[in-house]
């Protein structure tokens, strides 16, 4: 006799009991009760298929786990980057790229230039004139004495090497007003040179002589 799982019992019973009332019932309630066995039939069936599965599963062993893949022994030379293609060398020219070798001549300073150099020059106490721009010789002469009294000998050229040294001087300085001041240009008058003036003034000291000697 074979023993029917727990699982099963309750629902064939319950089977059992609709069948013996489904005989005695009338057609329509007959058929309602096939429905309930119809339904019942296919529970009981859906739960015995899964103890049934349940079965061989706890009676089989678990299988061991799957090992690991063994991974390909990589080189240091497979992990770098391939070196980028060399540049084509650029065609090389005679035409020198870096001036740092050349020595310019310095650029001759404008009437604006000048007149700064010769406003710096005051500032520091040379005499170079009248700050008017122009390269005279009182400029040239304040210039030189610059040069001297810096270390230097000789004249030295107004260029924009001397402005700059005239810039960066940390020597005392006059003050503006009195570099302005300083700055305009200077006129003397002089006496206007009359021939006849002087003969009346030598005619007057003639007679003045004259009569101081017959007294």
């Amino acid at each position: 006799m074979s023993h029917q799982p727990p699982l099963l019992a309750a629902p064939l019973a319950n089977l059992a009991a609709n069948v013996a009332r489904t005989v005695r019932a009338d057609p329509g309630e007959r058929m309602r009760r096939m429905k309930v066995i119809a339904t019942t039939m296919a529970v009981a069936v859906l739960i015995g298929w899964t103890a049934n599965v349940r079965a061989q599963t706890a009676g089989e062993p678990t299988p061991p786990p799957l090992p690991p893949l063994p991974q390909a022994p990589t080189s240091q030379s497979d992990n770098a980057a391939p070196a980028p293609q060399q540049a084509a060398a650029a065609p090389t020219s005679n035409v020198p790229t870096d001036n740092a070798g050349i020595n310019f001549p310095p650029l001759p300073l404008g009437q604006g230039g000048v007149r700064e150099a010769q406003s710096q020059l005051i500032a520091l106490g040379f005499d170079p004139g009248a700050a008017d721009g122009e390269t005279g010789p009182a400029t040239i002469a304040a210039a030189q004495q610059y040069n001297e009294n810096r270390g230097g000998s000789g004249p030295v050229p107004i260029d924009g090497v001397l402005l700059a040294r005239l810039q960066q001087d940390t020597g005392p300085r006059l003050t503006p007003q009195q570099v302005a001041a300083r700055s305009q240009p200077r006129y003397q008058p002089r006496a206007p040179s009359n021939p006849l003036v002087g003969a009346m003034q030598h005619f007057e000291s003639n007679l003045r002589g004259l009569f101081n000697g017959g007294l």
